[in-house]
């Protein structure tokens, strides 16, 4: 393994390393990341009145529409802030450092994801070309097509701000911390795991969507390694959300930007528990096209 484009990341944070800091920082993140939700969330109350209010709240916490999933993916917002703030104050460091030289970001972030794009592009036309699921359109395709202006945004914004936090924040301190990977990358990734853990949301199903969100972490983390940047692992969650989100999503909540909905919720056990070795599957060969792709 050559994690030597690590230490790019990871040597900007030596200084200002200590645990007690990285633990500061987690709790300084979390109440800025709170406190900024609700001030923007105040501001709506304030303007739309209680019970107006009230009932956007419901919608957007059902994200059952296209307005409620824009709402929760640009909250993610917040989180990003957060994670610039803490590092830029906790540990004095610019938090444009978390993403490492810009234009390697950048190029490694394309050559990931027009490399996925191409993977997915084979995949589709591969037998069997019947869905693994019963599909149904869940938005009219033109209305849809309007949405991606703002949906796709809306996407990149959640899904950099993740990184931010996870393979940016917690792996870089961690690396500057400990040279052994199962830290920098184990710790971060288990987090990662544990947070898409929702049994009320899977059922029996919720220990392997949650074990296969830290295994993607593990692959984000080793890409975000060996580039000696965030793009690689950008363009990986992207691509990845990008096609959970807005293309084919399970009913229920963040199914509002999707053109297709499964027919069964994810709470149907048998079919979810048919379809994630195939999940499993498609990581590993996504990580590896990541690879060759940035070996290009």
């Amino acid at each position: 393994m050559n994690y030597d484009p690590h230490s790019e990341l990871t040597d900007p944070a030596r200084p200002n390393s200590e645990l007690w800091r990285l633990a500061a920082g987690l709790m300084m993140g979390v109440l800025v990341y709170y406190g900024l939700n609700w001030a923007i969330f105040a501001l709506v109350a304030l303007g739309a009145g209680d019970e107006a209010y009230m009932n956007f709240m419901q919608v957007v916490r059902e994200g059952e529409t296209p307005l409620a999933v824009l709402v929760q993916l640009y909250s993610f917002g917040c989180l990003g802030a957060a994670v610039m703030i803490v590092t830029a104050h906790m540990h004095n460091r610019p938090a444009r450092g978390l993403l490492g030289p810009l234009p390697r970001a950048v190029r490694d972030f394309t050559r990931v994801f027009v490399g996925l794009a191409l993977l997915y592009a084979v995949v589709t036309l591969l037998p069997p070309w019947t869905p693994a699921h019963d599909l149904k359109l869940n938005l009219p395709v033109t209305a849809w097509l309007m949405m991606l202006p703002l949906a796709i945004p809306a996407v990149l914004v959640q899904v950099g701000s993740e990184e931010l936090l996870f393979r940016g924040y917690l792996q870089q301190q961690l690396g500057a911390r400990f040279a052994n990977p199962l830290a920098w990358i184990g710790l971060p990734s288990l987090l990662f795991g544990a947070l898409h853990f929702a049994p009320g949301v899977y059922g029996e199903n919720a220990l392997l969507i949650a074990l296969w969100a830290a295994l993607f972490g593990v692959a984000a983390a080793d890409l975000t390694a060996r580039s000696g940047s965030l793009g690689p692992a950008i363009g990986l969650h992207l691509f990845n959300n990008l096609g959970a989100i807005l293309v084919t999503a399970l009913p229920g909540p963040m199914s509002g930007l999707a053109l297709f909905v499964v027919e069964h919720g994810p709470q149907a056990a048998e079919m979810l528990r048919r379809t994630i070795p195939v999940d499993f599957a498609m990581l590993l060969v996504s990580w590896l096209t990541a690879r060759l792709a940035l070996r290009r």
